[in-house]
């Protein structure tokens, strides 16, 4: 992996330390030092030797020195109205992985080079979906792939395809600017394609250790790509990151799409809600997919019944997993909605993850 040189001479150097220290740890893609900040000729003696692929300064202090002398001096403000428009900003305040993730693409635009990567595994794709709608596909997508990442100790990302993404709802609000709408763009770009290499910067990590690109602020753009370019993508997200496994949610219809993903997903998990219309739309649909793809699918299918009730329904055969329908799973804080994994639907999600695991 080929780091990324920075110089970190802000004037709070105790922040400096400890910023530097949480920075290296949790990307190893950076190589930092730290200088004391009052030594202008260091620094200047630095930009002129071209020791550094990046220095962070004090924007209020220090950026107005070295502005004319090179497009390397990132500047570190405490006004974040200050850095919306200025791409050699950053808001001091923002979180590591913001920093982190702008400093990648900063000098990936700098540098105009493609980020090495060397990866042995192979992605097992896992498919979520449902014929019928709002049978909790997507907390059901999330808590095991949070299931997986956090108790199995595999490094997953979590993969939306609806039209629009309800990521957020389950997710912790993330700081990043950088979405996959972009990370997509870059992918596909001529002369920038160096820059979807970088591809810590479109993604961040929640609690448990799950990854999930930063959702689109419009219509997921993911959904409107041939199955050739979902190819390509799922081919790039594999050679950049080194996930055990991609948990893709997306709707079971007739799109070329959705049938691509039927054909290249090791496991499909078709999702009911207990009622009779969502079991009947599942039966129906797979009765379809069976013809249309010219071959039996239920050694690929896991059938999971959702909000199952054990008091009220009989017990499915053993071909179904049940997720328990419990209301103390569910948290509805602030801005989104906690999974708890140590209730009923949690010990039905943990019954799903072993079944992912196996022969995996």
């Amino acid at each position: 992996m080929n780091q990324i040189k920075l110089l970190l001479a802000d004037s709070n150097y105790e922040y400096s330390k400890v910023f530097g220290k949480t920075l290296a740890n949790r990307f190893p893609i950076f190589h930092i030092e730290i200088l004391d900040a009052d030594n202008d000729d260091c620094i200047i003696q630095h930009l002129n030797d071209n020791s550094y692929d990046l220095i962070l300064i004090d924007s209020g202090c220090k950026k107005k020195q070295f502005e004319d002398l090179n497009t390397k001096i990132i500047g570190l403000s405490d006004n974040k109205l200050e850095v919306n428009d200025n791409e050699n900003l950053l808001y001091r305040y923002s979180g590591v992985d913001e920093i982190a993730s702008q400093l990648q693409l900063i000098h990936a635009k700098f540098s105009g080079l493609e980020k090495l990567h060397c990866n042995s595994l192979k992605a097992d794709l896992i498919g979520f979906t449902s014929a019928a709608g709002g049978v909790g596909k997507t907390s059901t997508a999330i808590a095991t792939a949070r299931e997986l990442s956090s108790f199995h100790n595999f490094k997953v990302l979590y993969l939306s395809m609806e039209e629009h993404e309800s990521t957020a709802v389950y997710l912790t609000k993330d700081e990043g600017k950088n979405t996959i709408s972009d990370y997509i763009y870059y992918l596909y770009s001529q002369n920038e394609s160096h820059l979807a290499t970088y591809i810590d910067s479109f993604m961040y990590r929640d609690e448990y250790g799950l990854e999930v690109f930063r959702p689109s602020r419009g219509i997921n753009e993911l959904i409107m790509l041939s199955k050739e370019d979902i190819s390509n993508f799922l081919e790039s997200v594999c050679k950049f990151r080194n996930y055990h496994f991609i948990c893709i949610d997306f709707n079971a219809s007739a799109t070329e799409q959705s049938m691509y993903l039927f054909k290249i997903c090791r496991k499909i998990i078709l999702i009911d809600d207990s009622s009779p219309l969502s079991i009947y739309k599942n039966n129906k649909f797979v009765k379809y997919l069976n013809i249309f793809m010219n071959q039996e699918l239920d050694n690929k299918i896991i059938r999971v019944r959702n909000r199952w009730v054990a008091k009220d329904e009989s017990l499915p055969s053993d071909e179904i997993l049940t997720l328990e329908n419990d209301t103390e799973s569910f948290t509805n804080s602030e801005d989104f909605i906690e999974i708890n994994i140590n209730y009923g639907f949690g010990m039905g999600v943990k019954r799903l993850a072993e079944e992912i695991r196996k022969n995996s």
